[in-house]
């Protein structure tokens, strides 16, 4: 029967339970997992330095999008979603945004070759271009410098080119 004040009628049925509960329990283990996977994830005391912290703050967002992926895989199946056509799509789209996304590839390998020359870490002091301060994160794509003014400099890391490292005789080395 239709009613004027209530043209859209939802029907909650048995298997819509089912598939919201599961789905929830999927968000709900993943995340659990991931808070368990990035608890384990710690620096040994005799590690304990910059860098070292550095390298596992990555290695705890490697971890969280590994473990979000894998939930939206079991998620997609499901909801009886066949991903096959999805991952060839993805492929393709993959290389237009590629081609398209130059300065984003850039900026993501130069944040790789960043972090892997042991050059810099967090709390390093240094300069780069204008930009002077102590470095309170490394990303995959960006680097963010606080100044002694407490101007927050955003540099993408593709845009580095010259660093002075004013604590590079201050680190210490594994």
């Amino acid at each position: 029967m239709y009613n004027k004040y209530m043209p859209f009628q939802f029907h909650f049925s048995p298997e819509l339970a089912k598939t919201l509960f599961s789905i929830s329990l999927t968000v709900l283990v993943a995340i659990i997992i991931d808070n368990i996977l990035r608890a384990f994830i710690k620096v040994p005391k005799h590690f304990d330095n910059r860098r070292s912290q550095t390298y596992a703050t990555i290695l705890r967002n490697i971890v969280a999008i590994v473990v979000y992926i894998i939930a939206l895989y079991v998620i997609m199946t499901q909801l009886n979603v066949n991903i096959t056509p999805l991952l060839a799509s993805a492929g393709i789209i993959g290389v237009a945004i590629g081609l398209g996304a130059r300065t984003l590839i850039e900026d993501l390998i130069s944040g790789l070759f960043l972090l892997s020359q042991d050059s810099i870490a967090i709390g390093d002091d240094i300069k780069i271009d204008d930009a002077e301060g102590t470095i309170e994160k490394i990303n995959f794509r960006t680097l963010t410098i606080r100044s002694g003014t407490g101007a927050l400099y955003i540099i993408p890391n593709g845009q580095i080119k010259k660093v002075i490292n004013f604590s590079a005789t201050e680190q210490n080395t594994v």
